[in-house]
Protein backbone atom coordinates (compact mmCIF):
# COMPACT_ATOMS: atom_id res chain seq x y z
CA UNK A 1 0.00 0.00 0.00
CA UNK A 2 3.04 2.49 0.90
CA UNK A 3 4.55 1.63 -2.32
CA UNK A 4 1.67 2.92 -4.12
CA UNK A 5 1.24 5.86 -2.60
CA UNK A 6 4.84 6.67 -2.61
CA UNK A 7 4.26 5.83 -6.85
CA UNK A 8 1.47 8.24 -6.95
CA UNK A 9 3.39 10.89 -4.87
CA UNK A 10 6.10 10.65 -7.54
CA UNK A 11 3.85 11.00 -9.84
CA UNK A 12 2.37 13.42 -9.02
CA UNK A 13 5.71 15.61 -8.21
CA UNK A 14 6.37 14.93 -11.80
CA UNK A 15 3.19 16.06 -12.64
CA UNK A 16 3.49 19.48 -10.69
CA UNK A 17 7.13 20.28 -12.25
CA UNK A 18 5.87 19.30 -15.97
CA UNK A 19 2.95 21.69 -15.07
CA UNK A 20 5.16 24.64 -13.27
CA UNK A 21 7.64 24.55 -16.57
CA UNK A 22 4.77 25.24 -18.94
CA UNK A 23 2.98 28.06 -16.66
CA UNK A 24 7.07 29.43 -16.71
CA UNK A 25 6.79 28.99 -20.78
CA UNK A 26 3.50 30.70 -21.11
CA UNK A 27 4.04 33.58 -18.72
CA UNK A 28 7.26 34.09 -20.62
CA UNK A 29 4.96 34.40 -23.80
CA UNK A 30 2.90 36.38 -22.40
CA UNK A 31 5.43 39.20 -21.19
CA UNK A 32 7.12 39.02 -24.71
CA UNK A 33 3.65 39.29 -26.53
CA UNK A 34 2.65 42.53 -24.00
CA UNK A 35 6.03 43.87 -24.89
CA UNK A 36 5.72 43.57 -28.43
CA UNK A 37 2.07 44.63 -28.10
CA UNK A 38 2.87 47.72 -26.00
CA UNK A 39 5.58 49.03 -28.82
CA UNK A 40 3.03 48.39 -31.69
CA UNK A 41 0.61 50.62 -29.38
CA UNK A 42 3.44 53.76 -29.13
CA UNK A 43 4.29 53.25 -32.93
CA UNK A 44 0.65 53.74 -33.98
CA UNK A 45 0.16 57.02 -31.40
CA UNK A 46 2.98 58.32 -32.67
CA UNK A 47 1.87 57.95 -36.22
CA UNK A 48 -1.71 59.23 -35.23
CA UNK A 49 -0.08 62.24 -33.64
CA UNK A 50 1.75 63.12 -37.32
CA UNK A 51 -1.46 62.27 -38.64
CA UNK A 52 -2.97 65.40 -36.27
CA UNK A 53 -0.14 67.31 -36.74
CA UNK A 54 0.22 66.94 -40.38
CA UNK A 55 -4.12 68.04 -40.69
CA UNK A 56 -4.00 71.01 -38.60
CA UNK A 57 -1.39 72.07 -41.52
CA UNK A 58 -3.41 71.78 -43.96
CA UNK A 59 -6.76 73.10 -41.78
CA UNK A 60 -4.54 76.06 -41.34
CA UNK A 61 -3.65 76.52 -44.93
CA UNK A 62 -7.11 76.13 -45.95
CA UNK A 63 -8.08 78.78 -43.16
CA UNK A 64 -6.05 81.39 -44.67
CA UNK A 65 -6.53 80.56 -48.23
CA UNK A 66 -3.19 79.80 -49.23
CA UNK A 67 -3.74 77.54 -52.05
CA UNK A 68 0.17 77.67 -53.03
CA UNK A 69 1.20 76.69 -49.45
CA UNK A 70 -1.52 73.76 -49.58
CA UNK A 71 -0.73 72.28 -52.68
CA UNK A 72 3.08 72.54 -51.80
CA UNK A 73 2.55 70.54 -48.42
CA UNK A 74 -0.25 67.85 -50.13
CA UNK A 75 2.70 67.20 -52.78
CA UNK A 76 5.01 66.97 -49.47
CA UNK A 77 7.03 63.35 -49.52
CA UNK A 78 5.94 63.33 -45.85
CA UNK A 79 2.17 62.98 -46.83
CA UNK A 80 3.07 59.71 -49.13
CA UNK A 81 4.44 57.99 -46.47
CA UNK A 82 1.72 58.67 -44.29
CA UNK A 83 -0.89 56.20 -45.34
CA UNK A 84 -3.76 56.32 -43.33
CA UNK A 85 -4.96 52.58 -45.04
CA UNK A 86 -1.71 51.41 -43.16
CA UNK A 87 -2.57 52.63 -40.08
CA UNK A 88 -5.48 51.07 -40.21
CA UNK A 89 -3.74 47.31 -41.71
CA UNK A 90 -1.42 48.22 -38.66
CA UNK A 91 -4.31 49.02 -36.11
CA UNK A 92 -6.20 45.64 -37.62
CA UNK A 93 -3.35 43.71 -37.49
CA UNK A 94 -3.11 44.13 -33.63
CA UNK A 95 -6.74 43.57 -32.93
CA UNK A 96 -6.48 40.00 -34.44
CA UNK A 97 -3.37 39.48 -32.52
CA UNK A 98 -5.18 40.27 -29.17
CA UNK A 99 -8.01 38.17 -30.68
CA UNK A 100 -5.55 35.44 -30.91
CA UNK A 101 -3.89 35.66 -27.94
CA UNK A 102 -7.26 35.92 -25.73
CA UNK A 103 -7.26 31.97 -27.27
CA UNK A 104 -4.13 30.87 -25.64
CA UNK A 105 -5.44 32.17 -21.85
CA UNK A 106 -3.30 30.02 -19.73
CA UNK A 107 -6.11 27.14 -17.41
CA UNK A 108 -4.52 25.71 -14.42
Amino acid sequence: MQDDYLKELKRLEKEIAIQTQRTKVFETRRDNENVAFSNDIQIIRKRVVDYERHIKKLKHHVDKEDTESLIKELQNQQLTEMDLGKLADEIHKIEEDITETKRFKFKM
